[in-house]
């Protein structure tokens, strides 16, 4: 191996590793919610949606939404029978665990290349099937 190419290879790997150790720091935090926003983003969800809610205080609490109130919501958490009280001021973030738009169509985008395939794996075993035998011919 010449040293130009012993060279360039010393500087991909240089290149790789920094490009690899430069990701971990281009994301940011997410920047908190107001109260204003948890309330409006619990009143779009509606009641009965599961999600995960995390507290400025670093609790992390999973569970079905009971209740939307002025100055807090309600959540029964798992496993739990009686519901939990959340302020508003303490939610730092809100996640949807249930249904989506979005992992609806992909379900469905799903189910429906497993149908196809299939139906088209049986039309082309069925076509073969009946076709007569051809003697092959010789070049």
């Amino acid at each position: 191996m010449s040293s130009f190419a012993r060279q360039v290879s010393r500087f991909v790997v240089v290149l790789l590793i920094g490009t690899l150790l430069s990701n971990n720091f281009a994301y940011a935090a997410p920047k908190p919610l107001t109260a204003a926003e948890t309330k409006l983003k619990l009143e779009k969800l509606g009641i009965n949606h599961f999600v995960r809610v995390l507290e400025g205080n670093g609790i992390d609490v999973h569970g079905r939404i009971l209740a939307v109130n002025d100055q807090s919501f309600q959540m029964q958490l798992w496993n739990q029978p009686q519901p939990t009280e959340i302020p508003y001021d303490q939610v730092t973030e809100v996640y949807n665990l249930g249904w989506t738009k979005g992992k609806t169509a992909f379900l469905l985008v799903g189910i429906g290349a497993v149908v196809g395939m299939g139906v088209y794996g049986f039309v082309h075993v069925h076509n073969l099937q009946n076709q007569p035998l051809q003697t092959p011919t010789l070049p």
